[in-house]
């Protein structure tokens, strides 16, 4: 039976397809089918899911380590919380473990 493990996300800087990595030969193949909706617009540091349709928008560092874990790791049960909206007792609770990769209360 799988972990499951909550990834507690919101950075809406570090963006991993950008040129400064993928030039250095940084492999984003893996984020090919990830939801637009756990993208972040660079212009207004929203998600995706709260923009108008078509806005373009890119997976941050935190959404990337959790969706690699989500693909790689067939004994971990992914789960990603974006930011405060989507926190509650409730699913914190139904997780096994919880990590806080890119949102904090200050942010």
């Amino acid at each position: 039976m799988p972990f499951k493990v909550g990834f507690i996300v919101g950075k809406d800087t570090d963006i991993v397809e950008d040129p400064k990595f993928t030039d250095m030969g940084g492999d984003v193949s893996f984020l090919a089918d990830m939801p637009d909706d756990l993208r972040v617009d660079p212009v207004t540091r929203e998600y995706l899911k709260d923009c108008e349709p078509g806005t373009k928008g890119y997976a941050h560092c935190d959404v990337a380590i959790a969706w690699w874990i989500k693909k790689n790791c067939p004994d971990i049960e992914v789960d990603i919380i974006c930011g405060p909206g989507d926190i509650t007792l409730k699913r914190l609770q139904s997780n096994d473990f919880n990590f806080t990769l890119g949102f904090n209360a200050v942010n």
